[in-house]
């Protein structure tokens, strides 16, 4: 039997993302690329996102809101 994985609230969710839309948008601000900044690499910036989406409910509006952080992540990195 595997163990059920906990999914994210909708509270929790919309939490880790206003923090982490708020920490991109600084750096953008800032005119940074996300490359290793105070140990915090575009890899963590995405895996951060990324465990969102996949604790999320698909059909949830943090699942969407996720997916469109993740994108402007990878858009404003090139």
């Amino acid at each position: 039997m595997s163990p059920i994985k906990p999914k994210m609230t909708a509270l929790s969710a919309d939490a880790a993302l206003d923090h982490l839309a708020l920490a991109l948008r600084h750096l953008e601000r800032r005119g940074l690329k996300i490359e290793l900044n105070q140990g915090m690499d575009l890899n963590y910036w995405s895996n951060r996102i990324i465990r969102v989406i996949d604790e999320t409910s698909h059909l949830s509006m943090q699942h969407g809101r996720a997916q469109n952080l993740l994108k402007q992540l990878t858009a404003a990195n090139k």
